[in-house]
């Protein structure tokens, strides 16, 4: 399997062809000072089928209609949530530091035979029959016809730790490890994937897995960045190494919207929003220095519509709203402003080399740059208010009316 798979190298690119940025976020914050959220490190979001948010934090759970909190912390194994899902039914199931549970209108407790399935429970995750599979710190289990079956363990693989993500790609279950590898199970059989020199992986450690609809495998890692598997391709690494002006190499959660953009959390880096293209990536890095984000500590994100739910390490639940979603096209501009608005800095690409000029609305010259292709602006000299961006090249001008927070 090694042989069959290469390293592709990842250019920094920003194409124009569908480059999308997000205007007009709002930020909501709920925390154990002023909702009640029990523990300001939220480890675990999910959002049922009634649209009812789950909040698993590091002292407790609670859920979220939009309306109304329910405390659920003494229902539970343990206070500690590791992982809240919810399978096709709309069924919950809750992994805690001691064992599992399921709420279908009430608390459902279970007495597994193994023992592993009674101490930590990493993470939850449903096959194409809806049956629950349990990654645990000593293996990885399933739940199929009310029994309980041990799939993998410690002698699956040298040096292997414990089971922290798990996807499903058609019949095959993928398996994120921490510090032992990605795994593919198919027919019963397991084979394993590790850091090598030659088509190898960059990092043995997976902290969320997803499968997106063309089904290519992305990997979160904590050292290495992003790692994706590409359909017919091979893996991609997007991390500081390959990726100019990539915020983090410590990506801990992934989740994708209704046209494929992933939402990615990172530890130091913020939000990151990325689309991958033919040749490269785009992407945006929401964080505190742009934004209202109050911490660049994420630990899961849940796209909902125009709303990402954020898991923060230190500040809570996070509600970043986009009332807008602009998405340019190379036969109206070729270029792009991101964020809009912003707060301190906001950057700029573009396919050609232009001059940016910042005006004040009387006309005043405050700015003038040329930018090649990419530039990240300092603007905090400005005051709040609404300013005029000047773009022109040899050609035209263009002048945008953007407000900085």
């Amino acid at each position: 399997m090694l042989a069959c798979l290469r390293l592709l190298n990842i250019s920094f690119l920003f194409c124009f062809f569908c480059f999308f940025y997000l205007s007009g976020q709002s930020v909501e914050v709920y925390n154990y000072f002023n909702s009640p959220v029990p523990d300001n490190r939220i480890n675990s979001i999910e959002i049922d089928s009634s649209n009812t948010l789950w909040v698993g934090t590091q002292y407790g759970l609670v859920s979220y209609d939009g309306f109304s909190w329910v405390d659920f912390s003494d229902s539970v194994n343990s206070p500690v949530i590791r992982d809240v899902s919810v399978d096709r039914k709309g069924n919950v199931w809750v992994a805690t530091n001691s064992g599992f549970c399921k709420y279908d209108s009430v608390w459902r407790f279970f007495t597994p035979p193994f023992q592993s399935l009674n101490e930590q429970i990493n993470c939850i995750s449903f096959d194409n029959e809806d049956d629950p599979w349990f990654g645990t710190v000593n293996g990885l289990f399933s739940f199929k016809n009310n029994s309980f079956s041990l799939v993998l363990d410690s002698s699956s693989l040298e040096n292997f730790v414990n089971v922290s993500s798990i996807s499903f790609k058609g019949d095959s279950v993928v398996v994120g490890t921490m510090n032992g590898g990605i795994g593919f199970i198919y027919n019963g059989f397991c084979s394993w994937l590790n850091i090598s020199p030659i088509g190898g992986i960059v990092d043995n450690s997976f902290d969320d897995l997803l499968v997106d609809e063309s089904n290519n495998i992305w990997g979160c890692s904590p050292y290495g960045g992003v790692q994706v598997f590409l359909q017919g391709s091979g893996w991609y690494f997007i991390n500081t190494l390959s990726t100019s002006g990539w915020p983090s190499n410590s990506v801990t959660s992934i989740d994708s919207d209704s046209v494929q953009i992933k939402y990615l959390g990172t530890k130091g880096g913020g939000l990151i929003v990325l689309d991958l293209l033919s040749g490269g990536v785009s992407f945006s890095s929401i964080d505190s220095s742009n934004s209202d984000l109050p911490d660049n500590f994420i630990l899961d994100v849940i796209v909902e519509g125009q709303n990402i739910w954020l898991a923060t390490q230190f500040e809570g639940l996070v509600k970043m709203s986009f009332p807008s979603v602009a998405v340019l096209e190379t036969e109206k501009e070729d270029f792009v402003f991101y964020p809009v608005p912003f707060k301190n800095k906001i950057n700029f690409c573009s396919s050609v080399p232009k001059t940016v000029c910042v005006y004040s609305l009387d006309g005043v010259l405050l700015f003038s740059k040329k930018v090649f292709s990419f530039s990240c602006l300092n603007l905090d000299f400005l005051p709040s208010g609404l300013f005029l961006f000047s773009v022109e090249d040899y050609e035209k001008k263009h002048i945008k009316k953007i407000i900085k927070l």
